[in-house]
C-alpha cells in the first residue's frame, strides 16, 4: 500500500494542529501511529525552514492510533490536515495538557523540566580507632588520658626505682600498647594503655628463671557451673586491675623510661623494677606466686588436679574461686563468705567487681531458670571481622572431602605469626564451645 505520507512537508507538520479522527477504516497497522504536534505558534512575518524544525521537535501533545481497532483512513486524515491549517482553531479552545514534570530529554531545550538531582548530604561519624604509635596518640585525649592513668598505677604500685645506668647492666627497652576494651554487647566500654617490657631480649639465668604460670581448664569451669546452678549458687566475676604488676622479682632487671614519661631531672637513669611488668617473661609466674600465697594464706587450698582452682570445704561452707590470668570466678553456698572474700582481695589488690558472671573469655553466659546458656557469638563474629571474612557465606563442605592433599600442594602463608595466631583462636573456640 503506498503510503501518502510522502507529500507532505515538514512546513505542513510543524504549522498544523490534528484533530482525533473520527472515522476509521479496516487497515491494520503493525504498530501504533504516533503524530507528534506543536501547540499553536504566532506565525512569525518571515519565517524560516530551520524555525519549523525547531518547533516541530518541541512537542507538547501526542496523538495515539491503537493498533487492535479499526485504522483510520490515512488520506482523510490528511486532507482534515490541510483543511484544519487554512482554518486554525483558537487556542482557548485546545485541550490542557500537563507533561509529566521529569521529561527524560536528549538534548537541552526550553521549557523542558530535567530530572531532579537529589542530594544526601548524611555524615557518619567512624568508630574509634586504635592507635599504633606514640604520635598517633596525641591526637587522641581518650588515648593520653588512658597512657596517665597506667603510669599513675605503676608509680602508686611503687614498681621501679631510677637508678644509674651502666654498661655491665642489661637494659631492656618498652613500648606502649593500646587497645581498645568493649562489652559483651560490642560497645566501647573503655580505652586501655599498657606499657610492655620487650622481654625478648632478656637473658635466661640473669634477667629471668622461671616462667610457666599455669591457667584453669575449660573442662574446669563447666563442671563449677554447673555444680552453681545446680544449688542456685551464686556466681561473681572479678578483675584484678594491672596483675602482672603485682608480683615481686627475685632478679634483677632493668628498663629503659618509658617514652613521654621521662623524669625531667634524671632523663639519663633507667628503672630497676622490683615488681613484675607486663611483657617480662616471668610476669605470669610472679602474678600466680603471689596470688596463690594470698589465698592460701587466707584458707584456700589448691586443686590437685587443676592449679587454678582453689577451694574452701568447711562443715557448712563451701567456696569455689577459678583463676585465668587476672580474671577470677568466684562461687559458693554462703554468701556471707563470698563477700569476705571479696573484701579481702579488694584490699591486698585493686580489682573490679563485674558483678554476675555474664561474659568470660569470650564466652557469654545468660542465666536462665532452667540453667546457664552459653554462647560464643560475639568472639565468632569478631575473629570473623579481623580476618576480614565476616561477609562470607557458611557451606558444609568447604571443598571435596575426596581431594588428594600432600605437603608439596599449595604456597606457604605470607605471614606464619598472623597464621599461628588464626589457629590458636580456632582451637580456642572448640575446646572451649
Amino acid at each position: 500500500m503506498k503510503s501518502n505520507f510522502t507529500n507532505i512537508s515538514w512546513h505542513d507538520i510543524s504549522t498544523t494542529t490534528l484533530e482525533t479522527p473520527t472515522k476509521f477504516t479496516s487497515l491494520d497497522l503493525p504498530t501504533p501511529l504516533t503524530i507528534h504536534c506543536p501547540p499553536p505558534q504566532q506565525q512569525s512575518s518571515t519565517p524560516t525552514h530551520t524555525t519549523h524544525l525547531q518547533q516541530a521537535d518541541q512537542t507538547t501533545s501526542q496523538v495515539h492510533l491503537p493498533s487492535n481497532s479499526s485504522s483510520p483512513d490515512i488520506s482523510s486524515s490528511i486532507s482534515s490536515a490541510s483543511a484544519s491549517s487554512s482554518n486554525p482553531r483558537p487556542t482557548s479552545s485546545l485541550p490542557t495538557i500537563n507533561d509529566p514534570p521529569n521529561r527524560v530529554v536528549t538534548r537541552s531545550q526550553p521549557n523542558i523540566f530535567k530530572p531532579k538531582k537529589i542530594f544526601n548530604y548524611l555524615a557518619t561519624t567512624t568508630d574509634l580507632t586504635t592507635p599504633s604509635t606514640y604520635k598517633q596518640v596525641q591526637k587522641y585525649p581518650q588515648w593520653r588520658k588512658a597512657m596517665q592513668d597506667e603510669f599513675d598505677a605503676l608509680i602508686k604500685n611503687q614498681t621501679w626505682t631510677l637508678v644509674p645506668s651502666h654498661t655491665s647492666q642489661n637494659i631492656i627497652a618498652c613500648k606502649w600498647l593500646f587497645r581498645i576494651k568493649r562489652k559483651a554487647n560490642g560497645t566501647i566500654d573503655r580505652c586501655k594503655a599498657r606499657l610492655i617490657a620487650k622481654g625478648f631480649t632478656q637473658r635466661p639465668g640473669i634477667d629471668f628463671s622461671s616462667t610457666f604460670s599455669p591457667v584453669v581448664k575449660p573442662t574446669t569451669v563447666r563442671i563449677v557451673l554447673s555444680l552453681a546452678i545446680h544449688h542456685g549458687w551464686a556466681l561473681h566475676q572479678l578483675d584484678i586491675n594491672n596483675a602482672f604488676l603485682q608480683g615481686h622479682l627475685e632478679e634483677e632487671v632493668f628498663m629503659r623510661q618509658p617514652k613521654g614519661f621521662e623524669h625531667p631531672e634524671l632523663p639519663s637513669h633507667v628503672c630497676r623494677l622490683k615488681k613484675a611488668i607486663y611483657g617480662l617473661k616471668q610476669a605470669p609466674h610472679a602474678w600466680y606466686n603471689e596470688l596463690k600465697q594470698f589465698l592460701v594464706t587466707y584458707g584456700f587450698q589448691k586443686s590437685h588436679s587443676e592449679s587454678s582452682l582453689f577451694i574452701i570445704h568447711h562443715s557448712s561452707v563451701v567456696l569455689y574461686l577459678m583463676v585465668y590470668v587476672d580474671n577470677i570466678i568466684l562461687t559458693g553456698n554462703n554468701q556471707t563468705a563470698l563477700s569476705s572474700v571479696i573484701a579481702a582481695l579488694s584490699h591486698r589488690f585493686s580489682l573490679k567487681d563485674l558483678g554476675h558472671l555474664n561474659y568470660f573469655l569470650g564466652v557469654e553466659m545468660v542465666r536462665r531458670n532452667d540453667g546457664v546458656l552459653l554462647s560464643q557469638s560475639k568472639y565468632i563474629a569478631d575473629l570473623l571481622k579481623k580476618y576480614n571474612m565476616h561477609e562470607s557465606k557458611g557451606v558444609t563442605t568447604p571443598m571435596c572431602p575426596t581431594t588428594p592433599l600432600n605437603l608439596n600442594d599449595g604456597s606457604s602463608p605470607t605471614d606464619a605469626k598472623e597464621y599461628r595466631t588464626a589457629i590458636g583462636k580456632l582451637q580456642y573456640h572448640f575446646h572451649s564451645a
